[in-house]
């Protein structure tokens, strides 16, 4: 992995963790299409030095996304409030 892609994985792996999203990791997207099928590709636009960030989340989720419905009640009418 490249300093610039530690660089980036790391602002985006610290505005992640205040959302609950603490799981960030940084992989190229050329590994990644490499290892599936072409229909779940990444696009690359034509770069072999792509950058992937994977993000997800451990039950470290739950506290900000309560505190977000207490703060937006519309939250708790809408279908699938974490994704919005």
């Amino acid at each position: 992995m490249s300093p610039r892609w530690k660089a980036i994985a790391g602002i985006i792996q610290k505005g992640c963790a205040a959302a609950g999203f603490d799981l960030c990791r940084a992989s190229s997207v050329d590994w990644y299409n490499r290892a599936v099928e072409p229909a779940y590709a990444l696009p690359d636009f034509g770069r072999t030095d792509a950058l992937a960030v994977i993000i997800g989340n451990t039950r470290r989720l739950w506290a900000p996304f309560v505190d977000a419905l207490r703060a937006r009640p519309e939250l708790r009418a809408d279908p699938d409030p974490v994704t919005t």
